[in-house]
């Protein structure tokens, strides 16, 4: 057996090795170690030694995840730091919980999970080590509304972002709501957490706050390490998937990285509606989600009489049971297209999705970020990741297990969605229930609820009659053209290739040189592809571009990096 075998196989049974000293140091379970596994521990002795070391060199320079370089590269070119990826977890708590023991348990869950110390540097990534989780206290027992005074303090938290480039990415606040009870608001960010991530973390959180050791899984940076491996591929799966597909956001022609605060609508399909929606993915021979999926395509044809659209979710890329025990950032981002020729059936369109599904799976090393740059016409103009389904299996809402304690889940609402329309849904004991976040600047809440509406009655129709027509073959809405881009035209060749690149993006005749690049209506994906686009036709762009053009979004700035 090779140490590298041995090491994973005694993680998966709870057995942590580390090197002190130069030493082999052994923590396990009761029971675990069994003759045969200490005899080839005895005998991998030095190479395991080697290992561990070569793991905490790598783990204070990190590899980051195709996820988490996705992340960085589109917070690096918003124009200001967002807490769109902001995920909130919130508990109510009664019993002898102080600020000292929350940020003691946190600091715990930190130096076990090294991810929330991962940090984006200007050279690529680190670790940071005895890094101190921040707790804030907010005594509310004086507030004249309590309810109040504390959604409106969970708000303004929320809406804080993160600065990737400090650790850690995560932060606490405590407020004592009355002499018994208090709420714990968690928030960290999408840089080191998916859906998969919270019971784990919850777990963990759970054991410090006992005072029992919380197991540290393998090192987020070398499962990093394994992902995300060439796939040529991939560019040409997503191009011809999406060929001819209107990558626009369906309720809204204007374009823009949201900005206002989100508008939220409750989604409850009820026992009755849920198990006749389960029944008919049954019937189409697909899972939930592809109902589920198709259904929502279905919806905003209807709303906005596109004739294809596209809609994306998220795919959790964890592999392999150390992946499974790590809290991280693993997701990837699928993109579903539809399209609506006259005569579509509801049984059809599942099909549909279905078997994109599968094929699409098989490119998720790297996904369609990859075919960034290679879309054609307008589609280069879309917005990739406006428009989101999500859907949780079995998920009921994150709570702690602590024996002197009792806690009970707080719905914490996020300040803004990260697209213009995103429906999150989760199966519980036969319930489906979610939410509908939406953009309120471009979104208008009527168009919102009409969406909404329309949703349930396409599963109502479809669950009475699958074969259900539900195409509707309207016409796709005009876009207004949009104003001339007013300033001095461009300078040189190359800042005129780059507003001819600019305009086909955005869809405008002229861009004056010195025009900000998200007031002309683009935002951060946009904007790689973009650079993706410059990049191609000039050659790659230098060291520290991303950086000048987040600073200075303008067609002169990539002008003068091309002439360095």
């Amino acid at each position: 057996m090779r140490a590298d075998a041995l090491l994973s196989l005694l993680e998966s049974r709870g057995v942590r090795l580390s090197s002190r000293d130069g030493k082999l140091v052994c923590n396990a379970p009761r029971g675990v170690l069994t003759a045969e596994l200490r005899g080839h521990i005895g005998r991998l002795k030095p190479d395991l030694l080697t290992l561990l070391e070569a793991r905490a060199d790598g783990a204070a320079r990190p590899r980051l995840s195709p996820a988490q370089r996705r992340i960085r590269d589109l917070a690096r070119l918003l124009p200001a730091a967002s807490p769109a990826g902001n995920i909130p977890l919130g508990f109510e708590v009664r019993g002898p919980l102080t600020a000292d023991r929350l940020a003691a348990a946190l600091a715990a869950v930190v130096e076990g999970h090294p991810v929330f110390r991962t940090v984006c540097a200007d050279d690529g990534a680190r670790v940071e080590r005895d890094v101190a989780v921040p707790v804030e206290r907010v005594d509310l027992r004086a507030a004249a509304d309590r309810d109040a005074a504390l959604t409106a303090h969970v708000q303004r938290r929320i809406a804080e972002p993160f600065d990737l480039s400090r650790a850690p990415v995560l932060r606490a606040t405590l407020f004592r709501v009355d002499d018994e009870t208090r709420v714990v608001l968690v928030l960290t960010h999408v840089f080191a957490f998916d859906g998969r991530s919270t019971p784990l973390f919850t777990a963990a959180l759970s054991a410090a706050l006992a005072g029992r050791p919380t197991q540290t899984p393998a090192v987020y940076a070398e499962l990093a390490r394994s992902m995300g491996g060439a796939d040529p591929a991939a560019g040409d799966f997503w191009v011809a998937a999406l060929a001819g597909v209107d990558l626009r956001c369906p309720l809204t022609a204007r374009p823009g990285a949201p900005s206002a605060p989100a508008g939220h609508l409750p989604v409850d399909l009820g026992p009755r509606r849920s198990a006749a929606l389960t029944a008919l993915a049954r019937t189409c021979r697909a899972t939930l989600f592809h109902a589920v999926m198709a259904a929502f395509q279905a919806a905003l044809h209807h709303v906005s009489r596109q004739p294809s659209l596209a809609v994306g979710t998220i795919v959790s890329h964890r592999r392999g049971v150390a992946a499974e025990g790590t809290i991280g950032s693993f997701a990837h981002n699928v993109l579903f297209p539809a399209r609506f020729p006259a005569g579509l059936t509801f049984r059809a369109l599942v099909a549909a999705q279905r078997d994109h599904a599968r094929k699409a799976m098989g490119h998720l090393e790297q996904p369609v970020e990859a075919a960034l740059g290679r879309f054609e016409g307008h589609q280069r103009r879309g917005r990739l990741y406006e428009t989101m389904c999500v859907m949780h299996h079995g998920a009921a809402a994150p709570t702690l297990i602590v024996d002197d304690l009792d806690v009970r889940p707080f719905a914490a609402p996020k300040a803004r969605t990260a697209h213009g329309l995103d429906l999150v849904l989760a199966e519980h004991e036969g319930v489906i229930t979610g939410e509908l976040s939406h953009d309120a600047e471009r979104i208008a809440p009527a168009a919102a609820e009409a969406l909404l509406r329309a949703f349930v009655d396409v599963i109502d129709r479809a669950c009475a009659d699958p074969d259900v027509v539900v195409a509707d073959p309207g016409a796709a809405r005009p876009a207004a053209p949009p104003p001339p881009s007013a300033g001095d035209p461009p300078r040189s060749p190359h800042e005129a290739s780059i507003a001819g690149i600019w305009g086909e993006l955005l869809d405008r005749e002229t861009i004056a040189r010195d025009a900000d690049f998200y007031a002309l209506g683009g935002h951060s994906l946009l904007a790689l592809t973009m650079l993706a686009a410059v990049e191609a036709r000039h050659g790659a762009l230098p060291t520290g571009a991303r950086s000048a053009f987040a600073e200075a979004p303008t067609v002169a700035t990539i002008g003068a990096l091309l002439t360095r």
